[in-house]
């Protein structure tokens, strides 16, 4: 929520590739961003929500939609973080948790307007995160710019389309 802050981002990708999954070898990408001056031609600071559904036979559900800041003060139901941990929300989708859990709830709204996607998902790491940005993490630079990924976390939840919930279950990652 600070003026200052000028990039953050919180991705979660799973690949329901258990045999038991409903929407077996379907992927799922949905991710939190809170953008920089100028990232959106023709914007001042958009937040962005994204909900990707790809399916079997190039069945594609979702989208994207951005909210703007306006002179840095956050519109309502725009994307507001906190801590400890992952602790984030844009209008009825959000994401919290701390190592190794976080759960995932995303609804498209007006992303998709021919589909209803409502997502629930909890991701569980099997691993300790991997710096892949920056060395911010061990106070070893003035930097502030880090980045961490959780490659091969446990996924299962729930994914409705138009009204009909299916079982989800497979692999993902965290960023």
């Amino acid at each position: 929520n600070e003026l200052r802050v000028c990039r953050e981002w919180w991705y979660f990708n799973a690949v329901f590739n258990d045999s038991l999954s409903q929407l077996k070898d379907w992927s799922i990408a949905v991710i939190f961003n809170h953008m920089a001056r100028g990232d959106l031609l023709g914007t001042n600071k958009p937040d962005l929500l994204l909900v990707s559904v790809l399916g079997n036979k190039s069945a594609t559900y979702g989208g994207m939609t951005t909210k703007e800041h306006y002179l840095g003060i956050l519109k309502e139901g725009t994307l507001i973080a906190g801590s400890p941990g992952v602790k984030i929300q844009f209008e009825d989708s959000w994401a919290e948790g701390s190592y190794p859990c976080w759960h995932v709830h995303a609804e498209d709204l007006d992303i998709d307007t021919t589909h209803e996607i409502v997502v629930d998902l909890d991701y569980t790491a099997r691993s300790l995160p991997v710096w892949v940005l920056g060395s911010r993490a061990f106070d070893k630079s003035e930097s502030e710019v880090a980045n961490y990924v959780l490659l091969g976390c446990d996924i299962s939840g729930t994914v409705t389309i138009d009204g009909q919930i299916y079982t989800v279950k497979g692999t993902g990652s965290h960023e």
